[in-house]
């Protein structure tokens, strides 16, 4: 087991999908980000971080327009962090087990209440050898996901990690060309946003 500080815990998971509380409030992973959760047994699962929400935990107590900033309403009154959390939700697309990283779903979800991590640069740069987790994102079946903009920010996040020699973005680049050969708009779309 990682030895790191976890950034979140598992609150739900599906076969796709998880959704976790951030240890802290208003600091959750971003956007593209890779996480890891290591299941009992030596598996770990990874995904990738597509939608952030900040919320009231208690249904009596909406927030409603204070005309502060944050900070000055939290120095003004500390408990507004008790009803307070952050969830991030994440698209699951691969898993570690026995040494090998394997880009599919994992076969079982991971559990309740798991740590959720950062994943480190090692895994990152493992995981991104073979691209074919992009195909994962792009799957119509991940509508409410925001596929383009993830796409985009997952291979920043790659390059940033280590992986992103200029022959990672050529790869990069092929994989997305090819998976989007038939959508001349959308590939230009998701190129475009790897030039920032």
């Amino acid at each position: 087991m990682s030895t790191l500080t976890p950034i979140g815990e598992i609150m739900e998971a599906n076969t796709t999908e998880l959704t976790a509380r951030c240890q802290k409030i208003l600091e959750p992973p971003a956007f593209g980000s890779f996480v890891k959760i290591e299941e009992p047994g030596g598996m770990a699962v990874f995904a990738v971080v597509y939608n952030t929400t900040t919320f009231s935990t208690d249904p009596t107590r909406k927030p409603d327009f204070q005309g502060k900033t944050l900070e000055r309403l939290l120095q003004e009154h500390p408990h507004y962090y008790d009803v307070l959390a952050t969830d991030f939700s994440g698209l699951m697309i691969g898993y570690q087990e026995n040494g090998s990283v394997r880009q599919y779903l994992p076969p079982r979800p991971p559990q309740m209440h798991s740590p959720v991590f950062y994943c480190a640069n090692e895994d990152i740069r493992k995981l991104t050898r073979d691209l074919y987790f992009l195909r994962t994102i792009l799957l119509p079946m991940n509508a409410k996901v925001p596929a383009d903009e993830l796409v985009a920010a997952v291979i920043r996040h790659a390059a940033s990690a280590g992986a992103g020699d200029f022959d990672f973005l050529v790869r990069a680049g092929k994989e997305v060309a090819m998976l989007l050969r038939s959508d001349y708009d959308r590939l230009c779309s998701i190129l475009r946003r790897l030039e920032h």
